[in-house]
């Protein structure tokens, strides 16, 4: 008898997607919507957005992410 292992990502670690920290000001309407439909959701405490990383990436936001 063998024993196969999959040594692959499980379902839980590739549904979790890393957040970062943006800056959008909030005269930027049109790029907060954006954040949001990406699934950024707002942090009134730190006053950032916080998309998926690559959802930010394909936005362009990258340039924008902040350090905590």
């Amino acid at each position: 008898m063998e024993l196969r292992v999959d040594e692959g990502p499980t379902v839980a670690s590739r549904d979790r997607a890393v957040h970062v920290a943006v800056r959008i000001a909030y005269d930027e309407t049109a790029l907060r919507l954006q954040a949001r439909e990406a699934g950024g959701q707002w942090d009134r405490v730190a006053k950032v957005w916080r998309p998926p990383r690559d959802r930010a990436k394909a936005l362009g936001l990258l340039k924008r992410v902040v350090e905590e």
